[in-house]
């Protein structure tokens, strides 16, 4: 009875734990070894798999790739540009919630009734009952005095109740204008989450057939599946030379976690597999502050008086840049005349 042994993938000691520094670009995960199961020599991995990930400390600045060269070559799977995305849809339909959501709530509130005015409603009883013959002159000159001031009541409320629905629809508008490009910026951000997740072909040189299919499922996960053939053998080299062309890189100018965990596992024949798990620690840079200036020459003609002060940065030409960060506390800021004699101050 033989059993089922993979081939077990291991990291020399002394690169158990990777080092990364800031801003160096893409750089090799571990020389991964390929040792053999002494129960079998194994040279066939056509039905085999290896799987990247970042299991603790990733986010949107790692990136795993695999690195191309004279011997691997990666060429992209077309793209089914007919079928509507997930998440386009999904964010297409919030959208259009929050518009009818945003647009009945102002037909509704639009379309209330005006509120009453104080005291309209004994007013308008009083003034809608027919003339009494007993009332004398001046009884009805009070009554037309009376009508007048509730006539300009009235105008005046319903005056200030058209302004506050206008200013209630233009508040409504807002609030959807504001939720719509949220939901945009939002979508946004998943076109650019998607442009990490592509499939291509992994060809090996002086192979025509592709010997696997390389999937990049998000910024922190690779699946590469080989697909080898009778005719189109994946074997151990293929397998070493991918290995040694996985590579890590940080894109962020000033990362947040500097420690990850990394985790790469192998099979050369499904469910059986080896795992390597090692850590990539993260060197950050201080970034070098930067005072840029537009106008490098500045022509100096004071306004009268000799010691008018002259502003040597302008705002509308001058820019601090720091990539990593927006806090100077303990720093220090030194102009010095250099060149042209020592008159100014």
């Amino acid at each position: 009875q033989l059993r089922q042994a993979p081939s077990l993938l291991a990291i020399p000691e002394r690169y158990a734990s990777a080092e990364y520094r800031e801003g160096s670009g893409p750089q090799r995960l571990a020389p991964f070894d390929l040792i053999q199961d002494k129960q079998g020599f194994v040279e066939n991995y056509n039905s085999g798999y290896i799987v990247v990930e970042i299991i603790e400390g990733a986010n949107d600045e790692d990136s795993l790739a695999l690195r191309e060269d004279e011997s691997l070559k990666l060429v992209p799977l077309p793209v089914n540009t007919n079928k509507k995305s997930p998440s386009k849809r999904s964010f297409s339909s919030a959208a259009n919630a929050v518009f009818n959501m945003n647009k009945v709530n102002a037909l509704a509130q639009l379309s209330a009734p005006l509120s009453p005015v104080g005291e309209s409603t004994s007013a308008e009883e009083e003034l809608r009952s027919p003339p009494s013959n007993s009332k004398s002159p001046s009884q009805m000159t009070k009554k037309m005095l009376r009508m007048s001031e509730l006539k300009d009541k009235v105008r005046d409320h319903v005056k200030e109740e058209i302004q506050t629905r206008k200013s209630r629809r233009e508040s409504l508008l807002g609030l959807a204008q504001q939720e719509v490009r949220n939901m945009v910026r939002d979508l946004s951000k998943v076109k650019e989450r998607d442009l990490s997740c592509y499939s291509a072909d992994l060809f090996f040189s002086g192979n025509d057939k592709p010997i696997a299919v390389f999937k990049k499922l998000g910024q922190d996960l690779i699946h590469i599946i080989f697909k080898g053939d009778q005719s189109n053998t994946v074997s151990r080299k293929h397998v070493i030379a991918v290995l040694r062309n996985l590579t890590y890189s940080n894109l962020s100018s000033d990362p947040q976690v500097l420690k990850k965990v990394l985790r790469v596992t192998i099979s050369d024949a499904p469910p059986c597999c080896s795992q390597c798990v090692f850590e990539m620690n993260i060197q950050a840079v201080d970034d070098v502050t930067e005072i840029r200036i537009r106008n490098a020459k500045i022509k100096y003609s004071p306004p009268g008086a000799v010691d008018t002060p002259f502003c040597l940065c302008p705002a509308d030409s001058s820019e601090l840049s720091d990539a990593d960060t927006e806090y100077f506390d303990g720093g220090y800021l030194t102009f010095q005349g250099v060149t042209g004699g020592a008159k100014g101050r």
